[in-house]
């Protein structure tokens, strides 16, 4: 049927088409102001994971911090896991409150680092409201000692601190 009405159309778009279809600002921001409030409920429940994870008693003193960092990180972020896992120490930013992000771990190749996946995957993320405060101190906590800028964040080889 919308065939044969958009064949009698003018401009040839089938009368319940989507294309041209323009949101309104008021109606982005409002969608924007929801998704933070969903942030917020995945905040709640970062914390309830990493809190657990710092109680488990199958795990070194070093991987319960590491783990329940990287939770807190990437719910704070809203960075992927594969953006997490390549995070060099350098990409980090305590002053500023920012975490770089110009690598990604391919899942796929064994978590080899490499380029992201696409163009708009290149970013920097500011961490200034209360949950990334919290994942920034973590973080630092977590970083205290370890010097070189190259090394990964979350690497695989972590000494356990007794």
């Amino acid at each position: 049927m919308q065939r044969v009405l958009s064949a009698f159309s003018k401009d040839k778009k089938p009368p319940f088409s989507q294309i041209g279809l323009t949101i309104p600002e008021r109606d982005k921001l409002q969608m924007k102001i929801q998704s933070r409030r969903n942030v917020l409920f995945a905040w709640s429940q970062a914390e309830r994971i990493a809190k657990h994870i710092r109680t488990m008693d199958g795990l070194g003193d070093g991987r319960r911090e590491q783990y329940s960092t990287l939770i807190l990180l990437a719910a704070a972020s809203g960075l992927r896991s594969s953006e997490v896992l390549a995070l060099e120490i350098d990409d980090i930013d305590f002053k500023a409150s920012t975490v770089r992000l110009d690598e990604s771990s391919d899942q796929r190749n064994n978590g080899k680092i490499g380029p992201c996946k696409n163009a708009a995957a290149y970013r920097t993320i500011a961490l200034h409201d209360s949950e990334g405060r919290k994942a920034m101190r973590k973080l630092k906590h977590l970083l205290v000692g370890r010097p070189h800028a190259e090394t990964l964040v979350f690497a695989r080889s972590v000494e356990d601190r007794s």
